[in-house]
């Protein structure tokens, strides 16, 4: 009878000790993985704040604003201390400024916009105001510039990539850079899927 409690006791005692084996291992996984996407999402304000560079806006310079807003509408992906790093800067003579907006916020003027809303009707619907009010419109959601957004944010290989939709772009007004262009990993030229 002692030596089966032992036994018993034994095999517990291995399956415990297994068990926190795995949790320690997933709970650095996890560590690691949140670690990894802090890293990818300031990479990705980093190329959205570039962005701007490399785009003419039309009248831009008669607004009579001292703003670049970059509009981030639905959850905001981004740490607060990349934000704010990059809201030091300046591009186009105008102090850079990162908006949190609700998808369903009416919007003020924003040059460029990061959606980042599950709902496919916001999406579309921010998409077709962009075409009136001269924006850029970014995200990183699958298929973006194939439903007629203008860029598309992807990790390819643990690095960061963008393909732009120029049709997107012409239709919004906006003049993008031929370097900008070269630095793409895809351009295309159409028109929303429908």
């Amino acid at each position: 009878m002692i030596g089966h409690i032992f036994r018993l006791n034994k095999h517990w005692g291995n399956c415990l000790t297994t068990c926190l084996l795995l949790l320690a291992f997933s709970g650095s996984t996890l560590a690691d993985q949140e670690e990894e996407n802090k890293k990818e999402y300031s990479v990705k304000a980093a190329f959205i704040y570039n962005f701007s560079k490399f785009i003419d806006w039309p009248e831009l310079a008669s607004q009579k604003s001292n703003e670049f807003n970059i509009c981030i509408i639905g959850s905001n992906p981004f740490e607060k201390e990349t934000l704010s790093k990059l809201s030091t800067k300046k591009t186009k003579a105008k102090n850079v400024k990162f908006l949190n907006i609700s998808p369903y916020e009416k919007l003020p003027p924003c040059y460029i916009v990061f959606i980042n809303t599950p709902e496919n009707t916001v999406r579309q619907g921010i998409i077709r105001a962009s075409k009136k009010h001269n924006v850029l419109t970014v995200s990183d959601q699958e298929n973006f510039t194939s439903n007629g957004g203008a860029i598309e944010l992807f990790t390819s290989n643990r690095k960061v990539r963008f393909k732009i939709n120029l049709a997107a772009t012409k239709r919004a007004g906006l003049e993008v850079s031929s370097k900008l262009l070269n630095l793409a990993i895809k351009v295309e030229n159409r028109e929303a899927q429908q």
